[in-house]
């Protein structure tokens, strides 16, 4: 998928790397089931709502990030004091 490539490699850039779970909406039921396993998806997918299979021709995704490391933290925090300064 190459929106999802754009996207890692984007955020690789600023040196974060994201866990992206792609997700697709079931023909059956509606719901928006989504792979458990980051970074990978199958050509079949089982609806976690209703059970049912079906093909995963195209998706969505959503982008999880993990924070590590006290620079990061401390920068999270100062962000974080920044937009109660703006409120």
């Amino acid at each position: 998928m190459k929106r999802a490539d754009r996207f890692i490699e984007e955020y690789r850039k600023l040196g974060m790397t994201p866990e992206l779970h792609f997700k697709a909406t079931c023909p059956k039921c509606g719901e928006r089931p989504q792979f458990v396993e980051p970074n990978t998806f199958y050509r079949e997918m089982e609806c976690c709502h209703c059970g049912h299979s079906f093909p995963f021709v195209k998706g969505g995704f959503s982008a999880m990030f993990t924070i590590t490391g006290k620079k990061h933290l401390n920068d999270l925090q100062a962000s974080e004091s920044n937009d109660k300064v703006k409120q």
